[in-house]
């Protein structure tokens, strides 16, 4: 694959899940009807990470160039996005 197909998968991943949290904001909500804050924090941060590898910042610092992959954003977003259809019933 090259790497425009990889960024353009990181921002489809990351404007589905953002617009699944915008639209149905249940999917963060516990049983106790409070916000799981924890959840959404790993989800917004998946989301920014997708965001900033899809417009094509590069990083040239080691760590931080790892940390702001794909190989982080995308277990994160797609584990975000089954979380929201499971609990939306889509699926």
């Amino acid at each position: 694959m090259d790497r425009f197909a990889i960024r353009m998968i990181s921002l489809i991943l990351s404007l589905a899940l953002s617009t699944l949290i915008l639209l149905y904001p249940q999917v963060v909500i516990d049983d106790n009807n409070q916000a799981n804050h924890r959840l959404l924090m790993l989800f917004l941060s998946g989301t920014m990470i997708g965001f900033i590898h899809g417009v094509g910042f590069h990083i040239k610092t080691g760590v931080v160039r790892y940390v702001l992959s794909p190989l982080v954003s995308w277990p994160i977003m797609l584990a975000g996005i089954l979380l929201s259809l499971t609990k939306a019933s889509l699926l």
